[in-house]
């Protein structure tokens, strides 16, 4: 996350809004993303090193191209790609089921990032601060001493340095119009933005409905799939064995379209 929150990132997906799939392979390996011939993933068949070492790519699905590859590099090349095929993309990131994040690009342009629910982000950006602050001066466990964290935490909301990284994450917010290239036809942009925020009016309201979930990537693919994006927080490495060794035999628990997928060899690999 932009916050440089201590956490681990649950999933992390990249969509493009692109009705051929063929234009961004041929245009993955002259950004340097990718390398070698794309491979099928039908039939089954073992991908070595697998996930991290390949860059799975859907069909064109609902006009909407979707990648996954290694968490740590997506953020570098989405803008680029988006950039050669000029055209909207999204970086969509769950982190530990309490959080999520979008990233909306548009030919290369940066249109702004929503961490989200948003309280819950800058509290727990200021905690990583305290904790931080406390093991600078010799403090073993932070989080063993509730009170004395509490108290530092307190210490440095006021800060100018915390309260700066708080303005910078409310300036990337997108305005609500920034969304409208990402929509499908005859989408409502109210409703997108109340999809976007909802999981924000979950954690503020008083009381919220019985039926809302408590995990963030419900929240994520609730958008998602308003905007016709499938599977943005399903985790590859939820099924790595599987992967490396080829031990899939139908489509279960794989993405929407599963047998149309193809796997590029990441440069890590050696060609195959």
């Amino acid at each position: 996350m932009s916050m440089e929150l201590a956490l681990e990132v649950s999933a992390l997906s990249a969509h493009v809004k692109y009705g051929r799939r063929e234009t961004v392979l041929d245009a993955l390996p002259g950004l340097g993303v990718a390398r070698g011939t794309p491979l099928p993933v039908w039939p089954a068949r073992k991908f070595p090193g697998a996930p991290w070492a390949w860059l799975f790519v859907s069909p064109s699905r609902n006009g909407w191209v979707s990648m996954w590859g290694p968490p740590e590099a997506m953020r570098e090349w989405l803008p680029k790609l988006t950039a050669t095929l000029e055209c909207p993309g999204l970086v969509l990131e769950v982190v530990e089921s309490r959080f999520w994040v979008a990233d909306f690009l548009q030919d290369g342009e940066f249109l702004g990032r929503v961490e989200l629910p948003q309280e819950a982000v800058a509290l727990d950006l200021l905690q990583t601060r305290a904790v931080e602050s406390m093991e600078e001066e010799g403090v073993a466990d932070p989080w063993a001493d509730e009170i004395r964290l509490a108290m530092r935490m307190n210490s440095l909301s006021g800060a100018e340095a915390y309260q700066e990284e708080l303005r910078q994450m409310a300036e990337q917010r997108p305005p609500r119009e920034a969304l409208r290239p990402f929509l499908p036809p005859h989408a409502s942009l109210e409703r997108a933005w109340e999809l976007l925020t909802a999981i924000d009016r979950h954690e503020t309201e008083a009381e919220a409905d019985e039926g809302s979930s408590p995990y963030a990537e419900d929240y994520l693919e609730a958008f998602a799939s308003y905007l016709l994006i499938r599977d943005a927080a399903w985790d590859p490495e939820a099924d790595a064995e599987a992967l490396a060794e080829g031990d899939y035999e139908d489509e279960e628990g794989f993405p929407e379209g599963w047998t149309e997928f193809v796997a590029l060899p990441l440069p890590t690999m050696p060609v195959l």
